[in-house]
C-alpha cells in the first residue's frame, strides 16, 4: 500500500486490512500527509481503548490534523461530512481535535473560506460534542462570542433539546449578548434563560423579539412609540432591564428608530423643555430622532437652538436663522453656515426673499445679508443660491476685496454688486477678471460712461476676448487712446483680427499711426487703412501711406505712377482713393495695379 511506500493516496481509499498497516509503521509516520486516510482513523478510534500504542498513534494523527494546513484541514472536513462515520467516533474524533487544536474556530471562521452554511455545521457539532473548557479555550480574542453573539438562528443551530442545559453553560461562560435573534414562536429554556439574565444586547431587534415573545399584543406600536408599547407591554425583566440602562436605551433604541417619527412637535419641545432631562441626552434628542420644530423660540433653552439648527431640526427658514442671528451676537457662526451649506436648506432658503421678513427690524436683516455675502466659509453652491435672497444693490462694497472670485462671480451676474467707478476701482485692483465680469455684464451702463473706467492693455485684450457683442468690441477699441496700449504686439493681433470682421472703423488717428507702423504684414497695414479711410482726411491718409513705405509712400507724390501688387485690398485701396479724389485714375495692368497721381495739387 502507499502508506508503507510512504507515498500519497486518496483519504478515501478503502483500507481491508487497517490492523495490517498499522502493525508495519512507525510512530514518526503518522506526522506525515500520507497516514491520513479516514478508514485508518476510524480503526484508530473504534480500538484505542484497547491499545496503548494506538493512543499514542491517534494523539499524533490529532498533532498533526491541528497543524492548520491546507490539507489537515480538508482531511477534517471530509472525515467529519463526507465519510460515513457512527455517532461516537464522530465525539471522540470533535472532543479530540477541539483539546488539541486551541485555534481551531478561528480557522474556521478566518481562514477557511467555507460558506457560512458549513461553519455552522463545525459550531453546531462543537457545541454537541467538545468540552466545555476546550470550547471557552477556542474563544480566542472573543472570537467564538462574537460569531455566536450576531448569529440570529443559534436556537435553531442546537434543536435536541438534551443540550440545552450545555448550551446555557456554553453561553455563560463564553458572555455570550445576542444582538439580534430570530423570532421564537414556541416555549424555549434557551431563549428563557437569555430574557432572565439580560443575555442580549438592549437593540430595536432584540427589543422587538422579547415583546414578540412574551407580550405579542403590544407588539403593533413597537417601532412608532418604542418607549411606550416597552412600558406597556408586561415585560417585567424587559422594564426592569431598560430602566437599569435607561441611558444605552435612549442612544441605541429611542433615538435610533427610523420609524419613530410620529410624535408631536409640541411633545418634542417638552422633553427639550424639561428640567429633567440631562443636557446630553437633550442633545441626543436632538441629533437622532426625526422631528422638526417650526418656530425655534418655542424651545425655552437657547443653549440647544444651535444644536437643532446643526441637526437641521428646525423649519428651514429665515425667520428661525435670523432668530438664533440675533440672539447670538448678531453673527453667523459656525453652526450658521454648516447650516446654510446643507444642499437642501439652502434650496429652500433661495426662494424666500429677506426683503419680505418683517418680524425683525430692517437693520438686522440688512446686517445678516451684508454678513452672508462676507462670509468666507459659505461654500460656492450655498453661496450662489443663498444669495437669490438678498434684493439689495450694492453700488459701494470695500469689504469684499476679500472675497473669493467665484463669489464676486455671482454677485455681479445675480446684479447685487453693480457697475460703479468704487466696484470697478476695488474689483480692478483686488482681482484678476472681475472688473471685466463687472463690465461685460454691465455692457451698455459702461458705454454709455465709458470715461469713467480706465482700461489698460490687459483690460482690453480680455474685453476683446469675451462674448460681447461685436459692436461693443469696436466701440472699445475705436476709444483707445494711449499709444503705450498698442505697443502689446498681442493686442494688436486681437484688434486686427475684430477689425477684419467689419467693413468700417474710426480708431483714433495716433493709434492708426502706431498699429500701422507695428510688425504687421503689409497687406494687413493696407486694409487697416482701407476700412478707417472714411475717417481720414488726404494729409492724415498720405502721412499713413508714408508710413506704409514702399511704392505706397510714391502714391503722394505729384505726377507719380507707382505700380502695386495685383491684390484685394490694393485695389479696395486705389478705389477708395479714387472715390476720396486723393488720385487721378487707377487701372489694372498685365503686372499689378497702376496708380496715376494728379500733376498737381487739387
Amino acid at each position: 500500500m502507499n502508506v508503507m511506500y510512504e507515498k500519497d493516496m486518496s483519504f478515501e481509499y478503502k483500507l481491508q486490512k487497517p490492523q495490517f498497516v498499522l502493525d508495519k509503521i512507525e510512530d514518526f509516520q503518522f506526522t506525515r500527509k500520507y497516514i491520513l486516510n479516514y478508514k485508518l482513523v476510524d480503526y484508530l478510534i473504534e480500538n484505542i481503548e484497547d491499545n496503548y500504542e494506538y493512543e499514542i498513534y491517534y494523539g499524533l494523527l490529532i498533532d498533526q490534523l491541528a497543524n492548520e494546513s491546507e490539507s489537515s484541514f480538508s482531511f477534517i472536513d471530509g472525515y467529519i461530512y463526507c465519510h460515513e462515520i457512527n455517532h461516537n467516533t464522530k465525539e471522540i474524533f470533535i472532543k479530540s481535535l477541539c483539546k488539541k487544536w486551541q485555534h481551531m474556530w478561528t480557522y474556521i471562521q478566518l481562514k477557511s473560506n467555507l460558506v457560512t452554511e458549513k461553519m455552522d455545521m463545525f459550531l453546531r457539532d462543537i457545541i454537541k460534542y467538545a468540552d466545555i473548557d476546550d470550547i471557552v479555550n477556542m474563544n480566542v480574542n472573543q472570537i467564538l462570542t462574537r460569531y455566536i453573539s450576531s448569529l440570529p438562528y443559534f436556537l435553531r443551530l442546537v434543536t435536541d433539546e438534551e443540550y440545552n442545559e450545555k448550551i446555557i453553560m456554553i453561553l455563560d461562560r463564553l458572555k455570550v449578548v445576542f444582538i439580534e435573534m430570530d423570532k421564537v414562536n414556541h416555549e424555549n429554556e434557551i431563549l428563557n434563560h437569555i430574557y432572565i439574565n439580560d443575555m442580549y444586547e438592549i437593540n430595536e431587534d432584540m427589543i422587538y423579539v422579547i415583546m414578540n415573545h412574551y407580550s405579542s399584543d403590544s407588539i403593533y406600536n413597537v417601532r412608532r412609540a418604542n418607549y411606550t408599547a416597552i412600558k406597556n407591554s408586561k415585560c417585567e425583566e424587559l422594564i426592569k432591564y431598560i430602566d437599569k440602562n435607561i441611558n444605552e436605551y435612549i442612544e441605541k433604541v429611542f433615538l435610533k428608530l427610523n420609524a419613530n417619527d410620529s410624535e408631536a412637535e409640541k411633545i418634542i419641545i417638552e422633553l427639550l423643555n424639561n428640567e429633567d432631562i440631562e443636557v446630553e441626552n437633550k442633545n441626543k434628542i436632538i441629533s437622532e430622532t426625526k422631528f422638526i420644530i417650526n418656530n425655534i423660540n418655542k424651545v425655552n433653552i437657547h443653549l440647544l437652538w444651535a444644536r437643532l439648527i446643526e441637526n437641521c431640526k428646525i423649519k428651514i427658514s429665515w425667520s428661525n436663522i435670523i432668530s438664533y442671528f440675533e440672539h447670538f451676537n448678531k453673527q453667523i457662526d459656525e453652526i450658521v453656515i454648516n447650516f446654510l451649506n446643507e444642499e437642501n436648506n439652502y434650496l429652500i432658503l433661495s426662494k424666500q426673499s429677506l426683503s419680505e421678513i418683517s418680524e425683525f427690524d430692517n437693520s438686522v436683516v440688512d446686517s445678516i445679508s451684508q454678513k452672508i455675502i462676507l462670509c468666507k466659509e459659505i461654500t460656492i453652491d450655498a453661496f450662489k443660491e443663498l444669495i437669490k435672497s438678498i434684493k439689495e444693490k450694492y453700488t459701494e462694497f470695500e469689504e469684499l476685496k476679500d472675497s473669493s472670485e467665484d463669489k464676486i462671480n455671482i454677485l455681479i451676474n445675480q446684479g447685487i454688486l453693480i457697475l460703479s467707478p468704487e466696484n470697478y476701482i476695488m474689483l480692478k485692483n483686488n482681482f484678476k477678471n472681475e472688473h471685466i465680469k463687472l463690465l461685460v455684464n454691465n455692457i451698455n451702463e459702461y458705454v454709455e460712461k465709458y470715461e469713467k473706467y480706465e482700461l489698460d492693455a490687459e483690460d482690453i485684450k480680455k474685453l476683446l476676448k469675451s462674448e460681447i457683442y461685436m459692436n461693443y468690441k469696436v466701440f472699445i477699441i475705436e476709444h483707445i487712446e494711449d499709444v503705450e496700449i498698442i505697443s502689446d504686439n498681442y493686442l494688436v493681433d486681437m484688434i486686427m483680427e475684430c477689425i477684419m470682421e467689419i467693413d468700417k472703423i474710426k480708431l483714433k488717428d495716433v493709434i492708426l499711426e502706431n498699429i500701422i507702423k507695428s510688425d504687421i504684414h503689409l497687406k494687413t497695414k493696407v486694409m487697416l487703412l482701407n476700412k478707417n479711410i472714411d475717417s481720414l482726411d488726404k494729409n492724415i491718409t498720405f502721412k499713413l501711406l508714408n508710413v506704409i513705405g514702399g511704392k505706397y509712400s510714391d502714391i503722394t507724390n505729384y505726377s507719380s505712377k507707382p505700380l502695386l501688387n495685383n491684390n484685394h485690398e490694393n485695389k479696395v485701396l486705389a478705389k477708395n482713393l479714387k472715390n476720396k479724389n486723393y488720385i487721378s485714375s487707377w487701372s489694372e495692368e498685365k503686372f499689378g495695379i497702376r496708380i496715376n497721381t494728379y500733376q498737381k495739387e487739387k
